[in-house]
């Protein structure tokens, strides 16, 4: 067989065994997981380059600036908001509304989320949601699991629906 037919080359499975140890440094919290992706990076960048995989203007046209700034900007205009106590208001109102029952809850949190998505990205979204999620259902003694995923999946379809998301 020859090395046309394969299905990885060799350079895809450097990169892949570069991004599954990145993945193990992340999820085993054995340095910090801003730490792990840049060092992962950097690693990418340097195989890659050392075995002629890519030049380094390969690697910077392959960086979305785009996305880089679209992310930063909702993670300060979060910033900016949450002092305000805006999102802390809306757990509250939707755990009113919910009135402790666990299934309105799951609507009323997705359904906000999903809306919210619409807005700001789907990152963002989440990283708002998710610790005010935790805090209700631990005060409602309810497993926040099934309400992450699902705020996760919503997040993904508010956020579809717009050029933002």
């Amino acid at each position: 067989m020859n090395e046309s037919a394969t299905l990885f080359t060799g350079e895809m499975q450097f990169s892949a065994a570069i991004l599954l140890l990145a993945y193990v440094l992340i999820f085993s919290e054995w340095m910090h997981r801003t730490h792990a992706a840049i060092l992962g990076a950097v690693v990418m960048i340097g195989v890659g380059m050392g075995l002629g995989f890519y030049s380094q203007e390969a690697a910077l046209q392959a960086i979305d600036a785009n996305t880089i700034f679209l992310l930063a900007g909702m993670m300060m205009l979060v910033s900016m908001l949450r002092p305000t106590g805006a999102f802390d208001y809306a757990a509250v109102r939707i755990t009113r509304l919910a009135q402790g029952d666990p299934r309105l809850l799951l609507i009323y949190l997705s359904l906000s989320v999903s809306l919210i998505s619409m807005i700001l990205d789907n990152v963002t979204t989440v990283i708002v949601f998710a610790p005010l999620t935790v805090l209700i259902c631990r005060l409602l003694k309810l497993n926040p699991m099934p309400y992450l995923m699902a705020e996760a999946m919503l997040s993904n379809i508010g956020g579809a629906s717009t050029l933002v998301g």
